[in-house]
């Protein structure tokens, strides 16, 4: 028994053009690449889609791998991810499986508050399939504490093939650092008894035991932000081989990656420095993802970003992706120990009030009446429209406390 196990293809989840046909062509990669492997079948952890509502494009690429596939008799078993529904609970996952091409295995009935999760099987390779569908904020939870565990228990026991569970979120005891924050679920709420637990919805690439369960995450079928081209580069799938689980990498473009630490520097300085190290590389038709961290002398603003970039794409870049995130500037530095928002306030007025030239009528005689001049316009300025008020109101109401301050 062979099968291929994807998960977050996201396919339409980046906005630049180009971005999007590396994501559509990654997949029609990984559908050759199943095709030549001679895959039985293919189990879709969810998010084949960023969204619910694709694009014509999307749609088209999606619909003629998953033809290629049904060609060569390769079945194709799905369940939705937290990135395939719209807010009234419809998926386009619902269509393809209406035209033949998968089959959605999250199916079941509710009896007496439980859950009695029905089972596909693939026939010609004697596997028992199910799963649990993803939801946004962890709405799929309630669902694994309602299933009726006797019931699957029973019908498990009766079956003597191949037995895979799929689900579409995190397992708390393996998250990576980097999603922490993200809600989850323990390994021993996943249902027992089952061969290989097919997840989906974080992005990294796992396979091995937790507990008794042997717990398989391909990561994304290609990178979805700034971060996973920067640390994988490249995405991909788990092939199981009678047995033997391999990881297949699905590479359509390079990624090179550049970090400048621009600690010290001034604006007109970073140009030459990403230059000057971007020469060293080999940047032909890759991407390159550029990181800039450290605290600058000069504004942030004033960093020549498009040269940075169209000296990038001279040398060979197809696509420059930046990430400024943890740069910083000595310009507009306040050390802001206090997490007070008035305290805050107080600080930064208090830092940039030299800089500030005061043209009034009355004179302004010391620092405290500037401050206290400058607080009472963000006073005035952050009231909130009352209850029943309407728009025009309102803002005669804000001019008049201005107009009364001035």
């Amino acid at each position: 028994m062979r099968f291929a196990h994807i998960a977050d293809i996201h396919i339409g989840g980046w906005r630049d053009p180009l971005m999007r046909k590396y994501n559509i062509f990654s997949f029609i990669s990984a559908i050759d690449k199943i095709i030549e492997l001679k895959a039985d079948f293919v189990i879709l952890s969810g998010d084949l889609f960023n969204n619910a509502f694709p694009s014509i494009d999307s749609l088209k690429a999606v619909f003629e791998g998953f033809k290629k596939l049904r060609d060569h008799n390769i079945r194709l078993y799905l369940i939705p991810g937290s990135h395939d529904f719209s807010p009234n609970g419809r998926t386009m996952l619902d269509v393809i499986e209406a035209a033949g091409f998968a089959i959605n295995v999250f199916k079941g009935i509710v009896e007496e508050d439980s859950l009695k999760l029905s089972f596909a099987v693939d026939s010609p390779t004697k596997t028992l399939i199910t799963g649990i569908l993803g939801k946004r904020g962890m709405l799929d939870k309630s669902y694994y504490s309602n299933i009726d565990f006797k019931a699957m228990e029973l019908e498990l026991s009766r079956f003597k093939g191949f037995k895979i569970f799929m689900f579409h979120t995190a397992i708390n005891e393996i998250k990576p650092k980097d999603y922490e924050n993200i809600d989850g679920i323990d390994s021993t709420i996943l249902p027992k008894g089952f061969d290989y637990y097919a997840g989906g919805h974080i992005h990294y690439i796992f396979n091995d035991l937790v507990g008794d369960k042997r717990i398989v995450f391909p990561g994304a079928l290609f990178p979805n932000n700034f971060k996973e081209l920067e640390r994988y580069k490249h995405g991909g799938f788990f092939f199981y081989d009678n047995g033997n689980i391999s990881y297949q990498k699905i590479s359509v473009v390079d990624v090179e990656t550049l970090i400048i630490d621009a600690e010290g520097l001034y604006s007109y300085e970073i140009l030459d420095e990403v230059i000057s190290r971007a020469r060293t590389l080999d940047l032909k038709d890759k991407i390159v993802t550029l990181r800039l961290f450290g605290k600058i002398e000069d504004k942030i603003s004033d960093i020549d970003f498009r040269g940075i970039i169209e000296s990038l794409k001279a040398l060979g870049a197809k696509i420059v992706l930046r990430n400024i995130h943890k740069l910083s500037s000595k310009a507009l530095d306040v050390e802001l120990e206090n997490k007070n928002i008035n305290q805050t306030e107080y600080d930064i007025i208090t830092k940039f009030l030299d800089k500030i030239n005061f043209k009034t009528k009355q004179v302004i005689r010391d620092k405290e009446s500037e401050r206290e001049f400058i607080n009472s316009f963000i006073v005035a300025l952050a009231e909130e429209k009352r209850d029943g008020e309407k728009n025009h109101d309102y803002e005669k109401r804000i001019l008049e406390s201005i107009n009364n301050l001035l």
